[in-house]
């Protein structure tokens, strides 16, 4: 019975399984493929997630959410040909000024809509609508879960929005309310991240640099010079008690002890780790992230 069944599909021979080259996730090549940049001539990927971890772009974006949610917003109703008042009972005033939606409040979607556009470039909103087509509530998107593409026929915007669980869902402008910064694309904002991802990436390499001399108490390391040759024993022995004793801030100043005619030889600070104070401050004056003056970042 199984030749009979396998002869029905041909060979009974099942074919040998073939795998491709397995790569980790960890690659910054696997990452530019799933959406992330790549990485940077520093040697770090730079993407929306780690541009939040940089102080410098970080406070950029901050600033720009923040004051967009702290700005009052009003309707207006256009009267006349030069004058204007206020429509506080058009239906979409409560949603603008007070709450976007049940769970939402005007003031943090404006946060979360304006996080995404400092940082990814576009800022997206959900219109619902009544059953008079009036809008009811606004829901924030994720920008990194919404594709812009054009019409062929209509040239109208078509946005493409990804679920939780992977499914897919077009609408027209008429649904979604959306903000987009600078860029060459007629539909889409370019992503400020993307855009100064080198000057970012640079930022964290000199953060990673600061927290390391400073991990050793602002001191650069030195030479343990022996007479003798060490045993992988003692050798493990001491550098265990070198780290416990005499590295970082707090075991500044210890008075080293050393053993059997040792002797340590510091090495000075180079010009990179004297300047890195004044390097740092350059970056974060050539980080602005988001737009945002140099002065508040």
């Amino acid at each position: 019975m199984r030749q009979f069944i396998a002869s029905l599909f041909g060979n009974s021979t099942p074919a040998p399984e073939t795998r491709g080259e397995a790569f980790s996730l960890d690659n910054p090549y696997v990452a530019e493929v799933l959406g992330a940049a790549g990485p940077t001539v520093a040697g770090v990927n730079v993407g929306l997630e780690t541009a939040l971890k940089c102080s410098a772009s970080h406070a950029c974006i901050r600033i720009i959410g923040e004051t967009l949610a702290q700005l009052p917003v009003h309707l207006y109703r256009k009267t006349g040909t030069d004058d204007r008042e206020r429509a506080t009972d058009h239906p979409a005033y409560r949603i603008v000024a007070k709450m976007a939606n049940p769970w939402t409040p005007a003031a943090e979607f404006r946060l979360i809509v304006g996080t995404h556009f400092a940082a990814a470039g576009n800022g997206y909103g959900f219109i619902v609508r009544d059953n008079e087509g009036r809008p009811a509530e606004m829901i924030p998107l994720d920008s990194r879960r919404v594709a812009v593409k054009q019409n062929p026929l209509t040239l109208e915007p078509i946005y493409t929005v990804t679920t939780e669980d992977g499914q897919t869902r077009d609408y027209g402008r008429r649904d979604i309310f959306h903000v987009r910064g600078v860029g060459l694309d007629t539909y889409k904002g370019a992503s400020p991240v993307n855009l100064a991802r080198e000057a970012i990436g640079l930022a964290m390499t000199l953060e990673t640099h600061c927290a390391g001399l400073f991990g050793r108490g602002a001191k650069p390391s030195g030479i343990l010079k022996h007479p003798k040759s060490l045993s992988d024993t003692v050798l493990g022995r001491l550098k265990a008690g070198f780290s416990n004793w005499y590295t970082g801030n707090a075991n500044t100043g210890r008075t080293m002890i050393l053993e059997e005619g040792m002797t340590f030889e510091p090495l000075q600070l180079s010009s990179v780790d004297a300047q890195t104070l004044e390097m740092r401050r350059h970056r974060l004056r050539k980080c602005p992230a988001s737009g945002a003056s140099r002065s508040t970042c």
